[in-house]
């Protein structure tokens, strides 16, 4: 690649790594609009008295601990979102389906376990001399994640990693290569595409969830969804400066807000009720294949409305409801379902 400067040249790639913490090559690429991807290290400085010395003796200064982390923002992924959403939500088993015999292939993703799973992320930084140098992040978890769709915009992503160290190619263990990276041309999931709709009957059948009798929410502003998965990032056991695995130790957390034109009372009297209700976010790209589209279909089959849904009145001009919500487990249906298809043969 040729480095025009100004980290125009800058590149990120992620791999699913077969053992946590050993990194592997990058084979998924993925433009974004910024990062913030580092290493952070623990370090102890002894402080001495001892022959009238007035400065911290270097030999009593060691790490002993070192990990990195940070958030990537990128346009949400019309293809190769697979491996996101995967370790998003810990869907290891979901393969892609061939629709019919076109070339679109629908994948399900639904909740599950994140043990034994982990990214390598790498990023390409470029250098003012013309290189670009591989900074890769190893045993790399996606702890938060958050979709956003503002008004008349594209969809958005941000995800937060927790990684247990940050290589290069001067380090011990060293970084893999910088990977030569391959994107897609596909157009991007944006505002037009989007449909909300909300209430109606979940059900799950064949390990696929669906709801019926829903009805469309008017005059939808903004959509956005944040979810969390905690882990223990502290996992630094004697004789070892990077931590081991980090393992979920609490509960996953959904949540997310819908900014609307306040067209009817519905949304406020679910809140005032505490009633939950199914939400289903749809964006419909270009069609691949004979009638199958690019498709994103976020469904939440239980959602509670919270404080906020009360319209207020801040001036002369429509009145607007910021409305936030949480997903709840309903003891029957995944918390969350994510359909997404494309032309990805592979996560």
């Amino acid at each position: 690649m040729t480095n025009i400067g100004a980290g125009l040249s800058a590149q990120l790639g992620i791999a699913q790594e077969v053992t946590p913490g050993t990194p592997v090559t990058p084979d998924h690429f993925y433009q974004f609009t910024t990062e913030s991807l580092a290493a952070k290290k623990k370090i102890v400085q002894v402080q001495t008295i001892g022959g009238g010395q007035q400065f911290d003796r270097g030999n009593f200064r060691a790490t002993t601990q070192r990990e990195a982390g940070g958030d990537v923002d990128l346009p949400f992924p019309v293809k190769g979102a697979g491996l996101l959403l995967q370790n998003m939500l810990g869907s290891f088993s979901t393969v892609p389906t061939q629709q019919g015999t076109s070339g679109a292939y629908l994948q399900v993703h639904t909740p599950g376990a994140f043990t034994g799973k982990a990214l390598s992320v790498q990023k390409g930084v470029p250098a003012t001399d013309g290189t670009i140098e591989p900074f890769t992040y190893t045993g790399a978890k996606i702890t938060g994640w958050e979709l956003d769709c503002k008004q008349s915009d594209i969809l958005t992503a941000k995800f937060t990693f927790d990684a247990m160290d940050e290589l290069t190619t001067g380090t011990t263990p060293a970084s893999p290569a910088l990977a030569t990276p391959s994107y897609t041309n596909a157009v991007a999931f944006n505002f037009v595409q989007g449909a909300l709709v909300s209430g109606g009957t979940v059900s799950t059948a064949g390990g696929v969830t669906s709801v019926t009798g829903a009805t469309a929410v008017a005059a939808v502003r903004a959509a956005n969804l944040k979810g969390t998965t905690a882990v223990d990032g502290a996992r630094f056991n004697l004789g070892s400066v990077t931590k081991a695995e980090q393992i979920q130790n609490s509960w996953s957390n959904l949540t997310g807000s819908l900014d609307v034109e306040f067209a009817s009372r519905a949304l406020y009297d679910q809140y005032r009720a505490d009633q939950s209700g199914a939400l289903k976010l749809t964006f419909t790209g270009a069609i691949i294949d004979t009638t199958y589209p690019y498709l994103l279909e976020i469904l939440i089959p239980q959602a509670w409305f919270e404080d906020g849904a009360s319209p207020q009145v801040g001036g002369p001009g429509i009145v607007m409801q910021s409305v936030p919500f949480t997903a709840t487990f309903d003891g029957t249906n995944p918390a969350i379902q994510v359909r997404y298809q494309s032309t990805d043969t592979a996560i």
